[in-house]
């Protein structure tokens, strides 16, 4: 109570200082239900917009104004420390990158010391090399907020407490809480350096990584709560009432119109499944080539024993050749977005409550799984931050679809980034 009430307080004293308000909604994130407002650098300013953004804007009695914001932020954000929050984002001579909300970022390398410390063991030194390669490759293209978040990845694990148990068992991921005033959970995700794994293998696997940890992050900076069980955890997803209600609009109109996907969402998943249909014709072509030819060579060896050697040896090169393109034809199934038809067509899952993998069979949890709602939160922040690393293309087709729900997902992103 004596947090709201200050809060209150301080901003009837901030308005009372005359400012003019932003009237670019683009300029604004609702954080736990509080406006809150990005300065043109993308830091929390917690007023206006520009009469908030320093000396120049200020004027005389810029010093008030800025301990007052100063203040006011704090308050909002229950003690984050501002200068924290205002190193994420710089200003444009740092060689940053833009993000989504015009903030610029200084995009770092990972290194081992990006992840939390019980990601760093022995028999993970592989898989983390595996991983930090491909996390910097993506530096050119990702958005430059998840990417920040990944980088804080360990930070994130150190400031909650976190214990953290790897796994890897089959060849899918999950993440698996134990609730309680630590966050402890176990995370599941493939093997990124696993031998035979061809280059869109890894991109896929990848993905799941990728997903798994943005679930981590979400819970790692929830808020303590209480149930009638005890002390859990709050998923920063789950908590977020715009995102809540984005997603429960979405839905209603998506049941009112009948209509779940624009014509391009459509055109990337037909353009999906025809490559695939291509790619079987050529593949049953090839392979019986391949066994014609082998089918010969046994029926030489049995014409000509005394050749035997010969043509087995002939054979195994055959066959390791045609093992070969096999492998290579099925990577091409998932060249370039089609790597993540699996995450884009989730997104659509979890406002369609299940739709989409119970009677299209895409990709997806299924209405099983979203007669859950709080879930419908989680994976949808976790798909939407990894797109947001790997495809532009599929993030702009969603936005374009579901402006509200894209719009509510980097709100979340934002406040994440606050932690």
């Amino acid at each position: 109570m004596y947090r709201l009430s200050r809060t209150r307080l301080l901003f009837r004293l901030a308005r009372a200082l005359d400012y003019q308000k932003d009237p670019n909604p683009e300029h604004w994130r609702t954080i736990n239900g509080a406006k809150v407002h990005l300065d043109k650098n993308g830091n929390y300013d917690g007023g206006a917009g520009s009469k908030f953004n320093g000396r120049h804007h200020y004027g005389p009695d810029w010093r008030q104004k800025s301990a007052l914001m100063n203040r006011l932020a704090a308050a909002l954000h229950g003690g984050v420390n501002q200068k924290n929050v205002a190193s994420q984002a710089t200003n444009g001579n740092n060689g940053g990158q833009g993000s989504s909300n015009g903030s610029k970022v200084n995009m770092k390398d990972f290194t081992l010391s990006n992840f939390p410390t019980d990601y760093n063991l022995p028999k993970e030194k592989k898989n983390n090399a595996v991983a930090i390669d491909l996390l910097n490759k993506m530096k050119s293209s990702a958005d430059p907020q998840v990417y920040q978040l990944y980088l804080k990845l360990g930070q994130l694990a150190q400031n909650a407490g976190a214990q953290i148990k790897v796994t890897h068992k089959g060849d899918d991921g999950y993440i698996s809480y134990r609730y309680g005033t630590a966050a402890k959970f176990e995370i599941k995700y493939p093997i990124l350096s696993k031998k035979g794994l061809t280059k869109n293998d890894i991109r896929r696997k990848m993905g799941t990584w990728l997903h798994e940890n943005m679930h981590a992050i979400d819970f790692m900076c929830g808020r303590p709560a209480f149930n009638m069980t005890g002390k859990y955890r709050k998923f920063v997803s789950v908590d977020n009432s715009e995102l809540t209600q984005a997603i429960g609009a979405a839905t209603k109109k998506y049941r009112d119109s009948g209509q779940l996907f624009s014509k391009e969402a459509l055109r990337f998943i037909d353009d999906y499944h025809e490559a695939r249909r291509e790619n079987t014709k050529i593949w049953n072509k090839k392979v019986e080539t391949f066994n014609r030819f082998r089918q010969r060579l046994k029926k030489k060896m049995a014409e000509h024993p005394e050749e035997a050697n010969n043509l087995l040896e002939l054979d195994d090169k055959v066959r390791i050749e045609m093992n070969k393109w096999i492998t290579s034809a099925r990577d091409r199934e998932y060249d370039g977005d089609f790597a993540y038809i699996g995450n884009f067509t989730d997104l659509y899952d979890a406002i369609s409550g299940g739709y989409v993998y119970d009677t299209l069979k895409l990709s997806g949890h299924g209405s099983k799984y979203y007669s859950n709602l709080e879930k419908r939160n989680k994976e949808l922040l976790a798909q939407w931050g990894t797109l947001k690393m790997v495809s532009p293309k599929l993030t702009a087709i969603f936005r374009k679809d579901y402006p509200d729900v894209a719009k509510a997902l980097d709100g979340v992103i934002d406040e994440l980034n606050m932690h």
